[in-house]
């Protein structure tokens, strides 16, 4: 059996650059070091152990950095940063503090408290029988992540609307 893969688009960037795909996480790194104003992360988990840098050929400054540290480090420098994650409701405790789906909300939670990023926990709306929601609170679809900040115009230009 032969598989053929097809020939991905290349996507442009700044500085004649295109995107390569397999870079995902350390282009997220580099764009967070690099963000001035805001860094918005939303998803169904934001584990904050995890490094962004993962090539130990491909070192940087700060790349042994965990997330959760690199966005305090972040917010320290008066860049909003605001945390989304989905509430997990089976993480009760210290019985499952990870939860069914093992999302850390809580942990993430309570990383964030007391200092300058913000972290929320987003609720899911039951409104359906006690079977229903209950099916709601253990059943996850999702796995998405969304990561909104600021970066440098492709023309230089720092006025933003």
């Amino acid at each position: 059996m032969h598989i053929y893969l097809m020939d991905i688009p290349k996507i442009p960037l700044a500085g004649s650059k295109h995107y390569e795909s397999h870079r995902c996480w350390e282009d997220i790194f580099d764009a967070i070091m690099n963000a001035k104003h805001l860094v918005y992360i939303a998803g169904c988990s934001v584990y904050t152990e995890i490094k962004l840098v993962r090539d130990s050929k491909r070192s940087k400054p700060g790349g042994d950095t965990k997330l959760g540290d690199l966005l305090k480090k972040k917010a320290s420098e008066s860049v909003r940063v605001h945390v989304l994650i989905w509430d997990d409701r089976t993480s009760v405790g210290s019985l499952k503090k990870d939860g069914l789906m093992a999302t850390h909300d809580e942990e993430t939670k309570k990383f964030f408290e007391d200092n300058d990023a913000n972290c929320m926990l987003c609720h899911r709306d039951l409104s359906g029988s006690i079977v229903q929601d209950l099916q709601i609170t253990t059943m996850f679809t999702h796995h998405q992540k969304i990561v909104v900040l600021d970066a440098a115009m492709p023309n230089g230009d720092t006025n933003r609307k």
